[in-house]
């Protein structure tokens, strides 16, 4: 599905989003994973492509959005000043292409999970965060004593698991939206539409 939104922002924008697993289910953090190798950092798999060697693009974000129920993943990249919202999708399509074509390497691996275990202790710090996440395990999972298999499903993968759910997850169809830029609505039209 092709969706084409507009808005007062400077630059086009491409994002795409597809269904992922719900929080906890299997896939779930594989996709977390994925997005830190995809968009996190300047060598990552799509923001030096994209950002650093062809300057289509100022930024590149990945992650997963986990809910109770189910989940979506979101890619969303915004076009470098010049580039048209066209050159930025095809652009995006083939490094994301490239991106899925080989599982993580080592050293990304080691990265991504070393980035998520700091954010998993930095979630469990505070007594209000740590309670609200053992709700969510009791919630969720049935049992608040989850913390340790929350944090095992992640430092326990493997770069090919994640590059299997990569091609189950990603595969499917998706939506793309394009959101082009509008010239501000100045002060006296603002108020004259909402007369």
């Amino acid at each position: 599905k092709h969706i084409i939104e507009k808005d007062e922002v400077k630059l086009p924008a491409v994002v795409f989003a597809w269904h992922t697993p719900a929080l906890y289910e299997a896939g779930d953090a594989e996709m977390d994973i994925l997005a830190t190798v995809l968009t996190d950092g300047k060598t990552s798999r799509l923001y030096k492509p994209l950002v650093y060697e062809q300057k289509v693009a100022t930024s590149v974000v990945s992650y997963q959005v986990s809910m109770a129920m189910d989940g979506f993943f979101v890619i969303q990249a915004i076009a470098a000043p010049g580039k048209t919202v066209e050159e930025l999708h095809d652009a995006l399509e083939k490094a994301l292409t490239d991106a899925l074509a080989t599982p993580p390497t080592k050293a990304e691996m080691a990265r991504s999970v070393n980035g998520w275990k700091k954010s998993f202790y930095g979630r469990v710090e505070s007594v209000l965060s740590r309670a609200q996440l053992l709700s969510t395990y009791f919630h969720l999972k049935e049992t608040p004593d989850y913390l340790g298999a929350d944090l095992a499903r992640y430092t326990g993968l493997t770069a090919q698991q994640i590059h299997d759910a990569a091609n189950q997850w990603l595969k499917a169809k998706r939506v793309r939206i394009d959101v082009l830029p509008v010239p501000p609505k100045s002060k006296e039209a603002a108020k004259e539409g909402a007369k």
